[in-house]
């Protein structure tokens, strides 16, 4: 898929780009993780070549989940900080979306100023992608970029209905993840899903399935996977496997049968306070056990499909990744895909992205992507309407 995009001749000192970007990341103690940074550093050099050129430049994005109110643990305080600290210039953070004061704010800049709007949904009207809402972001440009991968499957007012106001095109960013996830998927190939909830990967998991040979399930979504192939309801750490979890799991192993792996063992514990894991096999997991992570067994049977595979997608840890004690699976699982020389290893997720780092595996792999349910709809050829407005 090529997308329309722009050169660095076609920037003129004085033109207001509106740009979109992925600025949900993780946060530690009130400032971005560098660990889980990836979304952020992708779009700097773009930035600094505007701002050299002398753009006007107003940044938008969300941060977590506000549900349409105003949220100050969600402000864009903490990025416009990072932001500034790497583009070595203030970034402005507004007061608002679209308020008389940010009006003014932004009507006041000059070349090669930034200015990064609050959080777009604390806006109820941002999720509903309501053109007035759109009309009024897009008054801050003459042109839209889109630099956000991880929400180009999301009908939201600052990536789709924006695009009806204002000439838009995807920055370099977005391009290049696009031209990467865009290549055939080679076979033998092996889609390995994870994270806490198995609802977020339905809509991936139906698109993409069909198109590798195997998939191999952990985490929570092995989990509850596991539960329903039982009968039986596991807790995925701290998230309880709820009926429609298991009932969506059961759709999934009619659909897919042989093709889908589950786990055979698991590290178990009895609260969330743990600090050991027992890795007994699931034929000893009892009604309502709490499962923090795969166990060794499961390790050694994925190993035999991995190491067979031209190409390998990995989308979600496999356990509670964050603690040290339910590290093991995850980090043997990003050991020994980073191993597959001769595969084409596809990473993306923004947890994953974050497990990565922290094992200083970030080069090892052929492609790290900054979306996770955006990389598996794009890999696995879902019409994506906010694409299909960027295309040449």
């Amino acid at each position: 898929m090529k997308l329309r995009t722009y050169t660095k001749k076609q920037v003129k000192s004085g033109m207001r780009i509106l740009m979109r970007i992925d600025a949900d990341v993780s946060l530690l103690r009130g400032r971005v993780d560098p660990l889980g940074s990836l979304r952020l550093d992708r779009v700097i050099p773009e930035l600094k070549m505007l701002r050299k050129h002398g753009a006007r430049i107003v940044l938008m994005g969300h941060l977590g989940r506000p549900g349409g109110k105003m949220d100050a643990a969600l402000s864009m305080k903490p990025i416009a900080n990072y932001l500034s600290y790497h583009l070595s210039t203030k970034v402005r953070l507004a007061p608002d979306i679209i308020g008389p004061d940010t009006k003014r704010l932004t009507s006041d800049m000059k070349d090669g100023d930034i200015v990064l709007l609050e959080n777009v949904r604390f806006d109820e009207r941002e999720k509903k992608n309501q053109k007035g809402f759109a009309r009024m972001l897009a008054s801050y440009g003459d042109l839209y970029v889109n630099n956000a991968l991880a929400m180009v499957h999301r009908k939201h007012a600052s990536v789709l209905a924006v695009t009806e106001f204002l000439p838009s095109i995807a920055g370099s960013a977005l391009a290049e993840e696009v031209k990467a996830l865009s290549k055939k998927i080679t076979s033998p190939s092996v889609l390995i899903v994870g994270g806490i909830k198995l609802p977020s990967k339905e809509k991936a998991i139906l698109s993409l399935g069909p198109k590798v040979d195997k998939i191999l399930t952990v985490g929570g979504v092995g989990v509850a996977l596991m539960g329903a192939a039982l009968g039986k309801s596991f807790n995925a750490g701290e998230y309880r496997i709820t009926d429609a979890d298991r009932s969506m799991a059961m759709r999934f192993l009619n659909t897919f049968g042989d093709k889908i792996r589950l786990p055979v063992d698991g590290g178990l514990a009895s609260s969330v306070s743990f600090r050991k894991l027992t890795y007994p096999l699931v034929s000893d997991w009892k009604e309502h056990d709490m499962i923090f992570d795969i166990g060794p067994e499961t390790i050694a049977e994925y190993e035999n499909i991995i190491e067979g595979a031209k190409t390998i997608i990995w989308n979600g840890p496999a356990g509670l990744f964050e603690k040290k004690a339910s590290l093991s699976g995850s980090k043997k699982l990003g050991m020994l895909i980073a191993r597959q020389k001769k595969a084409r290893t596809i990473i993306g997720g923004g947890n994953t992205l974050a497990l990565i780092r922290s094992l200083k595996l970030e080069k090892k792999y052929s492609y790290v992507s900054t979306g996770g349910g955006a990389m598996l709809s794009l890999l696995g050829g879902e019409a994506l309407p906010v694409l299909e407005t960027l295309k040449r």
